[in-house]
Protein backbone atom coordinates (compact mmCIF):
# COMPACT_ATOMS: atom_id res chain seq x y z
CA UNK A 1 0.00 0.00 0.00
CA UNK A 2 1.21 3.46 -0.77
CA UNK A 3 1.59 6.16 1.82
CA UNK A 4 -1.42 7.94 0.34
CA UNK A 5 -3.62 4.87 0.74
CA UNK A 6 -2.62 4.45 4.41
CA UNK A 7 -2.98 8.14 5.32
CA UNK A 8 -6.47 9.23 6.30
CA UNK A 9 -7.72 12.72 6.99
CA UNK A 10 -8.15 13.35 10.69
CA UNK A 11 -11.64 13.79 12.05
CA UNK A 12 -12.52 16.74 14.24
CA UNK A 13 -12.89 14.36 17.20
CA UNK A 14 -9.37 13.05 16.62
CA UNK A 15 -7.96 16.58 16.38
CA UNK A 16 -9.72 17.64 19.61
CA UNK A 17 -8.48 14.58 21.52
CA UNK A 18 -4.93 15.12 20.27
CA UNK A 19 -5.04 18.77 21.32
CA UNK A 20 -6.17 17.68 24.78
CA UNK A 21 -3.38 15.14 25.26
CA UNK A 22 -0.38 15.61 22.98
CA UNK A 23 2.46 17.31 24.79
CA UNK A 24 0.21 18.59 27.57
CA UNK A 25 2.25 17.01 30.35
CA UNK A 26 5.41 18.74 29.08
CA UNK A 27 3.65 22.09 29.00
CA UNK A 28 2.09 22.03 32.48
CA UNK A 29 4.25 19.59 34.45
CA UNK A 30 3.39 16.23 36.00
CA UNK A 31 1.67 17.48 39.16
CA UNK A 32 -0.53 19.99 37.30
CA UNK A 33 -1.30 17.43 34.58
CA UNK A 34 -2.53 14.88 37.14
CA UNK A 35 -4.65 17.57 38.83
CA UNK A 36 -6.12 18.69 35.49
CA UNK A 37 -6.88 15.09 34.50
CA UNK A 38 -8.75 14.50 37.77
CA UNK A 39 -10.76 17.70 37.25
CA UNK A 40 -11.44 16.80 33.62
CA UNK A 41 -12.69 13.32 34.57
CA UNK A 42 -14.84 14.79 37.33
CA UNK A 43 -16.41 17.24 34.90
CA UNK A 44 -17.10 14.52 32.35
CA UNK A 45 -19.04 12.59 34.97
CA UNK A 46 -22.38 14.20 34.15
CA UNK A 47 -25.84 12.87 33.48
CA UNK A 48 -26.53 12.97 29.77
CA UNK A 49 -30.01 12.31 28.42
CA UNK A 50 -28.79 11.41 24.95
CA UNK A 51 -27.68 7.78 25.19
CA UNK A 52 -25.25 8.12 22.29
CA UNK A 53 -23.52 11.12 23.91
CA UNK A 54 -23.60 9.38 27.28
CA UNK A 55 -21.85 6.31 25.85
CA UNK A 56 -19.18 8.47 24.21
CA UNK A 57 -18.58 10.39 27.44
CA UNK A 58 -18.25 7.12 29.34
CA UNK A 59 -15.76 5.75 26.76
CA UNK A 60 -13.76 8.98 26.93
CA UNK A 61 -13.63 8.85 30.73
CA UNK A 62 -12.46 5.24 30.72
CA UNK A 63 -9.71 5.88 28.15
CA UNK A 64 -8.43 8.93 30.04
CA UNK A 65 -8.62 7.11 33.40
CA UNK A 66 -6.45 4.33 32.01
CA UNK A 67 -3.83 6.84 30.86
CA UNK A 68 -3.88 8.58 34.24
CA UNK A 69 -3.58 5.25 36.07
CA UNK A 70 -0.58 4.30 33.94
CA UNK A 71 1.09 7.61 34.78
CA UNK A 72 0.44 7.15 38.50
CA UNK A 73 1.71 3.55 38.48
CA UNK A 74 4.82 4.64 36.61
CA UNK A 75 5.36 7.46 39.11
CA UNK A 76 5.10 4.98 42.00
CA UNK A 77 7.53 2.57 40.34
CA UNK A 78 10.02 5.39 39.75
CA UNK A 79 9.66 6.55 43.35
CA UNK A 80 10.17 3.04 44.71
CA UNK A 81 13.24 2.57 42.54
CA UNK A 82 14.55 5.88 43.83
CA UNK A 83 14.01 4.71 47.41
CA UNK A 84 16.03 1.57 46.69
CA UNK A 85 18.84 3.82 45.43
CA UNK A 86 18.80 5.36 48.89
CA UNK A 87 19.23 1.83 50.29
CA UNK A 88 22.27 1.31 48.00
CA UNK A 89 20.29 -0.90 45.59
CA UNK A 90 19.84 -3.57 48.26
CA UNK A 91 16.44 -4.99 47.34
CA UNK A 92 16.48 -7.24 50.39
CA UNK A 93 16.19 -4.14 52.59
CA UNK A 94 12.70 -3.09 53.44
CA UNK A 95 11.28 0.32 52.66
CA UNK A 96 10.45 0.39 56.37
CA UNK A 97 14.08 1.29 56.97
CA UNK A 98 13.55 4.68 55.36
CA UNK A 99 12.21 7.64 57.31
CA UNK A 100 9.18 9.56 56.08
CA UNK A 101 11.44 12.54 55.29
CA UNK A 102 13.68 10.37 53.11
CA UNK A 103 10.67 8.88 51.32
CA UNK A 104 9.25 12.36 50.71
CA UNK A 105 12.62 13.57 49.50
CA UNK A 106 12.98 10.63 47.12
CA UNK A 107 9.61 11.52 45.63
CA UNK A 108 11.02 14.91 44.69
CA UNK A 109 14.43 13.58 43.60
CA UNK A 110 13.12 10.49 41.79
CA UNK A 111 13.19 12.08 38.35
CA UNK A 112 9.53 11.26 37.63
CA UNK A 113 8.96 14.83 36.36
CA UNK A 114 11.52 14.11 33.63
CA UNK A 115 10.81 10.43 32.94
CA UNK A 116 7.00 10.30 32.80
CA UNK A 117 6.49 12.94 30.08
CA UNK A 118 8.90 11.03 27.84
CA UNK A 119 7.13 7.74 28.43
CA UNK A 120 3.61 9.17 28.09
CA UNK A 121 4.57 10.69 24.76
CA UNK A 122 4.57 7.10 23.48
CA UNK A 123 1.30 6.21 25.20
CA UNK A 124 -0.87 9.27 24.63
CA UNK A 125 -2.07 8.07 21.22
CA UNK A 126 -3.47 4.83 22.69
CA UNK A 127 -6.59 6.36 24.31
CA UNK A 128 -7.22 8.44 21.19
CA UNK A 129 -7.02 5.42 18.88
CA UNK A 130 -9.12 3.32 21.26
CA UNK A 131 -11.81 6.01 21.44
CA UNK A 132 -11.89 6.51 17.69
CA UNK A 133 -12.25 2.76 17.19
CA UNK A 134 -15.05 2.49 19.75
CA UNK A 135 -16.85 5.50 18.32
CA UNK A 136 -16.62 4.13 14.77
CA UNK A 137 -14.34 6.78 13.30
Amino acid sequence: ATAEAVHHPKTSVELILEAMLHGRIERVGLLNWKHEMHLFLERLNVEERDFNASDKLEMTCEAFKMLLERAILLELAIWKSSCFEELDHDLSNSMKGLTEDVKRGRRIKSGAEMIIPGVLAFLEDEPILALLGQMGF
